[in-house]
């Protein structure tokens, strides 16, 4: 009976949670999809000063996030070319590990992103950029679902699209 009720529980989380996740993105965007962002008062006379160097943060941190995911991208893709060359055992076991790293990497970018989109609205804070950070947040935080299911589908060797093979014992006769 416990195992049943942890199956409901499995399933109520991997398929409601994004599911609501994805209802609340498009309520919000539908929402919001006509409000222009309004030039708000200086309160500082030196906003701008500050808007600008900002500005500059908020660029570096998008260049970092490209640099993470590329670099990322780079390391699957030759891990992945050195692999075609590998016995196919070694194959099938290495597979999920690249794809894991993957996961990982991609994760670390999102990251990035959001740090990004939260220094954006420490310089336009309204109520339309606080709804479209949410927003975004949300859709990041919808992929970094997915990613750690990934990451978890691939060092669960008994999980399903996994490339390993299953290890049988020899004793026990065939169904």
């Amino acid at each position: 009976m416990e195992k049943n009720g942890s199956r409901i529980k499995n399933a109520l989380q991997d398929f409601f949670l994004p599911l609501i996740l994805l209802a609340g993105l498009v309520a919000l965007l539908a929402i919001f999809k006509n409000q222009h962002s309004a030039d708000h008062a200086s309160l500082v006379p030196q906003e701008h000063i500050i808007d600008l160097v900002v500005g500059y943060i908020i660029i570096a941190v998008e260049i970092a996030t490209a640099f993470v995911i590329l670099i990322g991208l780079l390391r699957a893709t030759i891990s992945f070319i050195r692999l075609q060359f590998t016995r196919a055992e070694h194959q099938t076991t290495s597979l999920p590990h690249i794809r894991a790293r993957l996961a990982h990497v991609l994760i670390l970018g999102l990251e990035f992103a959001i740090a990004s989109e939260i220094l954006h609205l420490a310089i336009a804070p309204n109520t339309a950029e606080v709804v479209i950070l949410f927003a975004k947040v949300l859709l990041r935080a919808l992929l970094h679902f997915f990613l750690e299911r990934e990451i978890q589908a691939c060092e669960t060797p008994e999980s399903a699209g996994n490339l390993i093979p299953q290890q049988t014992n020899p004793d026990e006769p065939d169904h």
